[in-house]
């Protein structure tokens, strides 16, 4: 089916570009893995889900982040 309206283009057009921004920012190696994601929603769904760590690594990188900030203001 083609796409008809103006508004479906500028549609696809977005979704083609913020994917293809996902896609360039995973390293080579892991890229067949997401390859088959055609949806940019889901396969930002899928990449933090990969690397985006455990519950203990998340709070690791909020204390630092916590850290960091208090240390700036120093």
């Amino acid at each position: 089916m083609p796409i008809t309206t103006a508004e479906e283009k500028a549609e696809r057009r977005l979704e083609v570009k913020s994917r293809s921004t996902l896609m360039m920012s995973i390293l080579n190696e892991h890229q067949l893995k997401f390859n088959s994601i055609k949806d940019a929603k889901k396969l930002l769904k899928a990449v933090e889900k990969r690397f985006g760590g455990n519950a203990s690594t998340k709070k690791t990188q909020r204390n630092c982040k916590v850290l960091l900030d208090s240390l700036d203001h120093l």
